[in-house]
């Protein structure tokens, strides 16, 4: 696996290559937060792959989470990566914010505590991956945590109440 390089990114292209980037790189855990997964890329066959791997060889029964203010998005778009979490509901975890946590608009992915890929606003592809960034992949990982919390589980893999 190649090293990541920290870069600045305007596209949603160069986001979802950034998601990737930092994908093929965790060896332990991912965590994601994006208001629906509409711009994150998690249902194309690279990413899918990289989640895979991640779910089967990580020690970690946390090895993927993912937050989300809504899963309609994945429940009509995202077959791939429905399957996915059902298959590896021992490994993986979508939860739902709760209403009151709404307003938190930065999407980001933490890769193994310490790679972070985020976009500025939830509206708008601007954004950052930091490659071996523990300061700000903490911060985003207790942030995490608070809505991970107060969050609403979902049923794994069978029609996406993820």
């Amino acid at each position: 696996m190649e090293a990541l390089s920290p870069r600045r990114f305007d596209s949603y292209t160069e986001y979802r290559s950034a998601m990737f980037a930092a994908l093929e790189t965790a060896t332990s855990t991912i965590a994601i937060f994006d208001p629906d997964l509409r711009e994150a890329g998690l249902e194309n066959p690279t990413s899918i792959a990289a989640l895979e791997r991640l779910c089967r060889t990580s020690p970690r029964r946390d090895a993927l989470r993912i937050l989300v203010h809504s899963t309609d998005f994945a429940e009509r778009e995202c077959p791939r990566f429905v399957a996915l979490i059902g298959a590896f509901s021992h490994r993986a975890a979508v939860r739902v914010t709760s209403t009151q946590l709404r307003n938190w608009r930065q999407p980001f992915l933490v890769a193994d505590a310490r790679h972070v890929v985020t976009r500025f606003d939830q509206d708008g592809p601007r954004g950052k991956l930091a490659a071996e960034d523990e300061r700000t992949a903490s911060m985003l990982l207790a942030q995490l945590e608070t809505m991970w919390i107060n969050g609403t589980s979902t049923t794994t893999g069978a029609s996406l109440g993820i």
